[in-house]
């Protein structure tokens, strides 16, 4: 069995060698991989190979001049984060950047393998790369929850993943974001609606589809048909019969505008 690798990212030596001893008393045997004191030696180390786990000082991970976590994050969704703090707390937009967040000051036996046994199950989600990611229960979830305010961050707290990495691993997928997906089967959806029922609102559109601003549905809506909510609706004979099916998969189907007829009276 391959020991998992840890890389630690910190400028004080009396931490690394604290760490050092403490991963001796892991359920599992470990290897290290290396030891970065700043973020351009952590950059260099990574461009050679790739750790399982991180453990990196917050003054290296949000460096002013170089911050680290867009880098390792976008190239390296696969690297658990441990972001270790000082001992103040650490601000909740910074928390969010990372798998997992520790203090120097209870760093033991017993909170070292407290986090080793929360990163194993954090682990498992992860899945040891992309290929492992499974885009269909994500693409089900979405669908299923679609009237629901759905954001990036919403879907990976549900399905425990970082939210970068399921950022990264879904537009590996599917070529698209995940925002843009959301929108594009939000539109199909109100399509669907606008061309199968011949008396039904835009705002009754708009909140089927899973839109609570009227105003902002039919700005999103224009954006991906070329035309107003409206307009669609009165040249719904133009687009030919209502949809009979829907489902994830309908992203990329948004019936297209073929009308030219948009004044300013339909929108």
């Amino acid at each position: 069995m391959r020991r998992k690798q840890i890389y630690i990212a910190e400028r004080e030596e009396l931490i690394i060698n604290g760490l050092t001893v403490l991963f001796q008393v892991l359920p599992e045997p470990v290897s290290i991989f290396g030891h970065g004191r700043s973020a351009e030696e952590v950059l260099q180390d990574f461009s050679v190979h790739c750790p399982d786990v991180l453990f990196i000082d917050e003054k290296i991970m949000f460096h002013q001049a170089l911050p680290l976590y867009p880098v390792i994050s976008d190239r390296y969704p696969q690297t658990l984060m441990i972001l270790m703090s000082s001992g103040t707390p650490i601000p909740e937009n910074q928390r969010r950047c990372a798998d997992y967040c520790i203090s120097k000051t209870i760093l033991d036996e017993a909170h070292i393998v407290k986090l080793w046994s929360d990163l194993s199950v954090q682990s498992r989600k992860h899945g040891s790369s992309s290929e492992a990611f499974d885009i269909r229960k994500i693409e089900e979830y979405i669908f299923e929850h679609l009237k629901e305010d759905l954001t990036l961050e919403s879907i990976a707290k549900e399905f425990g993943y970082n939210y970068t990495y399921l950022s990264t691993c879904f537009s590996r997928c599917m070529k698209k974001g995940v925002n843009q997906y959301i929108n594009e089967l939000k539109i199909r959806r109100a399509c669907q609606l606008l061309l199968s029922k011949e008396r039904i609102t835009i705002s009754e559109a708009g909140s089927e589809a899973g839109y609570s601003s009227q105003s902002y549905f039919t700005q999103v809506f224009k954006k991906y048909t070329g035309c107003t909510p409206r307009a669609y609706q009165l040249n719904r004979s133009r687009y030919g019969q209502a949809v009979k099916s829907f489902s994830p998969s309908d992203a990329s189907c948004i019936p297209p505008v073929e009308s030219s007829h948009i004044c300013g009276k339909c929108g």
